[in-house]
């Protein structure tokens, strides 16, 4: 089977380009999301698998909220605020 046969709609023109994996044509106008390789071969190196970036991580980094001493400063906050509630508003409070 010849060149032309396995691909009967290939356009050449005097800029386009070599794919860097596959060695077919890139047409000269085609940006894709890497540069110097064809859409095809993009494709199937995004469909080969999930791939991770980034290191792992501790669970420390993960965690959301407050820190442990910014929730002692609430509860202390809290204790000294139903303490001068209890001071001003005793004489009004049946026990």
């Amino acid at each position: 089977m010849s060149a032309a046969q396995e691909r009967p709609h290939q356009r050449t023109v005097g800029l386009d380009r070599k794919c860097r994996l596959c060695d077919g044509t890139i047409y000269f106008n085609y940006h894709g999301p890497v540069q110097g390789v064809c859409g095809r071969c993009v494709d199937l190196i995004r469909s080969s698998g999930p791939t991770f970036t980034g290191s792992m991580q501790s669970g420390r980094e993960y965690r959301q909220g407050r820190s442990a001493w910014a929730s002692i400063f609430v509860f202390v906050l809290g204790l000294g605020a139903g303490a001068a509630a209890l001071h001003f508003l005793g004489p009004y409070l049946p026990f």
